[in-house]
């Protein structure tokens, strides 16, 4: 039955597209039916999930957002969550994008982009599964570095606490930060706080 099959599909990936029904042999247009019925919840255009927001997972806008958003890697703020390196949650979603790309109008949930070159887009970057869903993820290394690159937007602070949280807990290895924080350009920057901090 084609609902049972649209269900099982959303609840194992927490959100099913327009997508991924044509790929199971089903009309887009049942997808909005059962939207209608109140059977699925439409999260974004083209996007439903099985369950209200929040119930998946902590990381369920996240998750919505890289759905929506496939050139996009998951960042900063949002990045030192997942790598858990802070128990706090952002108060909005961070995501890097290519110079040039396209940059969605996006009014919920709140979503805060940097940019960088194209070059530098496809340095340091791992695939995490959450929920069944693949998502792009800045490694802890480019993370750290991408912190203090961008340390106006999220402050010294945070990116201070994170090289501190990674050093401590040997999550990656002084090597790995110090060609991260080349990468990003700002070895000059990090290496006294490393040097501080081992």
């Amino acid at each position: 039955m084609k609902q049972d099959t649209l269900l099982e599909f959303a609840a194992k990936k927490g959100f099913i597209s327009t997508h991924d029904a044509l790929n199971l042999g089903i009309s887009r247009r049942y997808l909005y039916k059962l939207a209608q019925k109140g059977v699925l919840h439409k999260t974004a255009k083209g996007l439903f999930s099985t369950v209200p927001e929040n119930s998946v997972s902590e990381f369920f806008s996240t998750i919505e957002i890289c759905r929506r958003i496939p050139h996009c890697v998951v960042s900063l703020l949002t990045a030192l969550s997942i790598h858990e390196i802070t128990t706090q949650l952002p108060n909005a979603i961070w995501l890097t994008i290519p110079t040039g790309m396209w940059k969605p109008t996006i009014v919920y949930p709140p979503v805060n982009f940097t940019f960088c070159s194209a070059q530098y887009f496809n340095v340091g970057i791992e695939i995490k599964t959450i929920n069944n869903n693949e998502i792009k993820v800045t490694t802890i290394a480019r993370t750290v570095a991408d912190c203090f690159k961008f340390r106006r937007k999220v402050g010294l602070d945070v990116a201070i606490e994170a090289l501190k949280d990674v050093i401590e807990h040997k999550r990656v290895s002084l090597d790995e930060l110090v060609i991260a924080a080349k990468h990003a350009r700002v070895q000059k920057i990090v290496q006294p706080y490393i040097e501080a901090l081992v």
